[in-house]
C-alpha cells in the first residue's frame, strides 16, 4: 500500500500484503499495490472516503468524520482472513504526515462505522506527530483500549517507511524500516494473551 497524504486525520488499513505460514512453506494470501482502482472492491470502507489516486491508496474525503476521528477500511474479500492466526503483514507508506498504519486481527462482524475505534483488533501505527511508532488495540466494547508499546522519536514527517507486523500465536512483532535507506528504525515484540 502506498499513501501520499492523509489530511491530519487518523487512518488505518488492513491486509495489504499478507503472508501466511502454511506447514513448511510460506505463501502470499493477499497482495495489493493499489495501482488499479478496482482493487478497492476487496475492502469495505467503514469510515472516511477512500480512493485510488495516481496508483496510491488515499483518503479522499472525510464523509461524516471529524478531523479528530479515525478513518479505516478493512479487507473483506475473504472473511476467512479473520480466522488466520500466524501471518506477516507488510505495508509501504509514502510521505508520512500523521497517525496511520495497518490494522490486524480484526473482527469484521463487530466493525461499526458509527464508533470511532470499532475495528476490534490491533493497530501497528505511526503517531500523530509522525515521529513515533506504536502498537495499540481496540477493546471488547469498540472503544480505544490503549497502547501496548510506544517508541521514542525515530522518524519525521515526509519520510517513506515500511511497516512489518508478524502475528504468531500470542506473539506480535512490529518493525519500522526507512524505505529509502533500508535502515531499521524500531522493532518491538510482545506477548498478548487477549488474542
Amino acid at each position: 500500500m502506498r499513501k501520499s497524504w492523509i489530511c491530519a486525520l487518523c487512518m488505518a488499513v488492513l491486509l495489504c500484503i499478507l503472508t501466511v505460514g502454511a506447514f513448511a512453506a510460506d505463501y502470499v494470501y493477499y497482495e495489493n499495490d493499489f495501482s488499479d482502482s478496482s482493487t478497492l472492491s476487496d475492502f469495505t470502507q467503514y469510515r472516511g472516503e477512500w480512493g485510488i489516486v495516481d496508483g496510491q491508496l488515499t483518503l479522499t474525503g472525510l464523509g461524516k468524520l471529524q478531523m479528530t476521528e479515525q478513518a479505516f477500511l478493512l479487507f473483506s474479500k475473504d472473511e476467512g482472513a479473520v480466522n488466520l492466526t500466524d501471518y506477516t503483514l507488510e505495508v509501504d507508506m509514502l510521505n508520512i504526515q500523521t497517525q496511520a498504519g495497518p490494522l490486524f486481527r480484526c473482527d469484521l462482524s463487530k466493525a461499526n462505522a458509527d464508533s470511532n475505534n470499532s475495528f476490534y483488533g490491533y493497530q501497528a501505527f505511526i503517531s500523530f506527530t509522525g515521529e513515533k511508532g506504536a502498537i495499540g488495540r481496540a477493546n471488547g466494547i469498540g472503544d480505544w483500549g490503549g497502547n501496548l508499546k510506544v517508541s521514542e522519536n525515530i522518524m519525521s514527517p515526509g519520510m517513506n517507511i515500511h511497516l512489518k507486523v508478524v502475528a504468531s500465536g500470542k506473539n506480535i512483532s512490529y518493525t519500522i524500516t526507512d524505505l529509502d535507506t533500508g535502515a531499521e528504525l524500531w522493532t518491538h515484540s510482545l506477548e498478548n494473551d487477549e488474542w
